[in-house]
This record gives structure tokens, C-alpha cells and sequence, in this order.
């Protein structure tokens, strides 16, 4: 595993002036500045991957944490994006359809 706190101190400046950047314009920042240096270039998965360990992140919106499985992607609870509530058998009236 390579060193990156140099890398990490450099994403650190441009996080915080620009802090609703995400990894994606960070990286676009980092690409840039190290061409105009002369540095090599730095891929765009060490960047995340960097800004995830030290959780640089930006926040997915409209998710709540309490909705995100282990994984990362959101759990569905299938009755709440259906809208409807689930009736008991004392709810139903049985209609005869025949005619």
C-alpha cells in the first residue's frame, strides 16, 4: 500500500476551500495542479479511495444513514415506496363480481 499523506494533505487543501466538492472534482483539481508541477498523475480510485478512508465524502443526498445497509447502498422497505398499507382479513369486503 503506498504512502498517502502527501496525497491525503493535497485533498485536504482543496476540500477545504471547496467543500461541497466531491471526489470526482477534487481529482479533476489534483490532475490539473500536478500537470502544471510537473508531478505524476494520481488515479481517480486512489482518490476515493483516500477521501473514503478519512471519510471526505461528500453525504449521498436524501439518503438518512439509518437507511444504508453495510454495503454502502440503501435498503428498501418495499410497503413504504408502495404507498399502501397492507389490509387484514377484517378489512377486506368480499365482492361478488359475477353478474
Amino acid at each position: 500500500m503506498p504512502d498517502d499523506t502527501g496525497l491525503l494533505d493535497e485533498i485536504r487543501a482543496h476540500v477545504a476551500g471547496l467543500p461541497s466538492y466531491g471526489y470526482r472534482r477534487i481529482w479533476a483539481l489534483l490532475r490539473r495542479s500536478r500537470e502544471m508541477v510537473g508531478a505524476p498523475c494520481v488515479d481517480h480510485k486512489r482518490v476515493y479511495r483516500v477521501m473514503w478512508e478519512h471519510q471526505l465524502l461528500l453525504r449521498r443526498p436524501g439518503v438518512r444513514r439509518d437507511k444504508l445497509r453495510h454495503d454502502g447502498r440503501v435498503a428498501v422497505d418495499r410497503s413504504d415506496t408502495l404507498g399502501v398499507r397492507m389490509a387484514s382479513s377484517s378489512d377486506v369486503t368480499m365482492v361478488n363480481r359475477c353478474v
